[in-house]
């Protein structure tokens, strides 16, 4: 399994292939970003994280490290106004894991101008991603991961649809160590109008390691992603610090490199009562751009 693991994270990251090549920049770019404040909170790193249907958006084979039903909901708004909703639930049978999602994504305030004179009018742009996740446990330490998606853009009176799939897998080393890659948005769009938005494929690469803190009945988690996006020829590393006391009250704080509107640092922090959680995440923006916020609830059946 362990060779199985590395052969996976060379094919998706170290060489990737000019299949998923591009030039220029991809569209739809909400997909790139994370849709839970844990991820946001630890600078968007999420190959490793979580075991629900939010996990299971970046990394569909994290869904079999935990056999539990959930549900989750949240809301982020950022730049420009942008406001994402996502919600999500995951259920497991014997060895295999699923979870269905539903992702929306609106930016508001385009102005329509077709000649030159007084504003026409104003628009928003739409974005949507829904989907299905499953996940197989390969062995007690060792699991494999799909993602399907249908995807839907409109800008003002043009709309198109597309689809997309993700891989991943996730190998538990120990009771502290957990790595994990994932290859994401490998697909197409129909034309909008005159040509078809590229789609931000990516790769990741990551993994968190546990400290434990029996005398202060806390446990501190690190992690870290490489990510690489293929259109725009961009790498960047992502990561951040968990403080977790008694398994109530989580501390976060991230961060990420080469985004350029987005700033180095960003915080958050999560408190967990019985099955209710709840989730917030900062993320400050340079230059004039809004700040992100992100709040999420979710509920565990156990």
């Amino acid at each position: 399994m362990k060779f199985f693991f590395a052969l996976l994270v060379s094919f998706f990251f170290l060489f990737p292939s000019p299949v998923f090549s591009g030039d220029g920049s991809a569209g739809m770019q909400f997909l790139k970003l994370g849709i839970h404040p844990r991820m946001n909170a630890l600078g968007d790193a999420s190959v490793v994280l979580g075991s629900d249907a939010a996990s299971a958006y970046t990394n569909p084979a994290l869904l079999s490290l935990s056999a539990n039903s959930s549900v989750q909901l949240s809301h982020k708004t950022w730049l420009a106004g942008t406001t994402t909703d996502f919600i999500g639930a995951k259920t497991s049978l014997n060895d295999f894991s699923f979870s269905v999602f539903l992702n929306t994504t609106n930016i508001p305030g385009f102005e329509v101008r077709t000649r030159p004179g007084p504003l026409e009018g104003m628009f928003d742009v739409h974005y949507f991603a829904t989907g299905l996740s499953s996940a197989y446990a390969l062995s007690e330490t060792f699991s494999f991961g799909v993602n399907a998606k249908i995807l839907y853009e409109k800008i003002f009176v043009d709309d198109a649809t597309g689809f997309a799939a993700d891989f991943g897998a996730s190998h538990l080393v120990n009771d502290v160590l957990l790595l994990g890659a994932s290859v994401n948005n490998i697909g197409s769009m129909s034309s909008l109008r005159s040509s078809a938005t590229t789609l931000p494929t990516s790769a990741r690469i990551g993994g968190s390691y546990t400290f434990i803190f029996p005398a202060l009945n806390a446990d501190m988690l690190v992690t870290t992603d490489g990510i690489s996006f293929f259109a725009e020829k961009s790498n960047h590393l992502v990561g951040g610090v968990e403080f977790t006391y008694d398994r109530m009250l989580a501390l976060r704080a991230g961060w990420q490199t080469g985004f350029e509107a987005r700033n180095f640092f960003s915080a958050g922090l999560g408190i967990t009562y019985n099955s209710l959680i709840f989730d917030y995440a900062f993320v400050p923006a340079k230059y004039s751009f809004d700040s992100g916020h992100t709040i999420a609830v979710g509920y565990i059946f156990h």
